[in-house]
């Protein structure tokens, strides 16, 4: 009994603090903001009744300084009008195995009609190791769930109001837990790989001069030579991968 007590509370802990927040430019006043305006959380896809629903809301383009913040975990966007919350949409997000790019990006493409899966409108980040952006969808019933390969996804009403509020140059910060849920294992990370979680492994091995190159996110030959070196001076095996061990000693478990 005492087990199945403990599996409960710990998936509980799990899904009420699933995501250590990492965007380096969103401060506590900022985040405060969003769950005043969106102060319920959802993770599961939209009912088409609701969803319909939802589509018919419409506001007028925001006049001030516009800007975006993604929440990976509560799927949404909130819009925000000289730094106040405007109006916030329902998104889908990545998949556990291709996450949505954790960060502080901007908007540097925008086109409609980009291709099929893409739904309506497409607005491109400026994202290092791949392509990825904020786009429609011919998957309506995805929604607020974790779905994609990395973009964020929006009902097409959506991101066609979206659109026209959107210049390039419009800052986008996304956050969420670069490592993934906190209840999932850690990922081992080796040559190949790319994403946040690698950009912050960058980030710390040049910060203790292991690492000269660019924190790109892009786990390459420069990166696995800079932990190779860096694990020699710990004591750690010389594997080139990041595992828990490896983690914990660059201070990011």
């Amino acid at each position: 009994m005492r087990r199945y007590l403990l599996i409960i509370l710990l998936f509980f802990l799990a899904f009420r603090y699933p995501e250590a927040v990492y965007a380096k430019e969103v401060h506590d006043s900022t985040w405060y903001k969003i769950k005043q305006h969106n102060c319920e959380t959802f993770t599961g896809a939209l009912p088409r009744s609701t969803a319909q629903k939802e589509g018919k809301k419409k506001y007028p383009p925001p006049t001030g300084d516009v800007s975006i913040i993604i929440d990976t975990q509560r799927r949404t966007l909130t819009v925000f009008n000289d730094n106040e919350p405007y109006k916030t949409f329902r998104v889908a997000v990545g998949k556990p195995e291709t996450p949505t790019p954790i960060g502080n990006w901007k908007i540097i493409r925008k086109a409609k009609d980009w291709g099929d899966g893409f739904g309506s409108r497409f607005m491109l980040l400026d994202v290092t190791w791949g392509l990825y952006g904020i786009h429609g969808t011919n998957k309506p019933y995805s929604i607020g769930g974790e779905e994609s390969g990395g973009c964020i996804r929006m009902f097409n009403w959506d991101v066609e109001e979206l659109y026209p509020w959107i210049k390039v140059g419009t800052p986008v910060t996304i956050v969420g837990n670069p490592f993934g849920r906190l209840h999932r294992p850690w990922k081992v990370l080796v040559n190949g790989d790319k994403g946040t979680d690698v950009v912050l492994v960058q980030e710390r091995l040049k910060k203790w001069g292991f690492y000269q190159g660019k924190c790109d996110g892009i786990f390459g030959w420069g990166t696995e030579q800079g932990l190779k070196k860096f694990q020699k001076v710990y004591k750690l095996p010389e594997t080139g991968q990041v595992d828990e061990d490896d983690y914990a000693a660059l201070g990011l478990k």
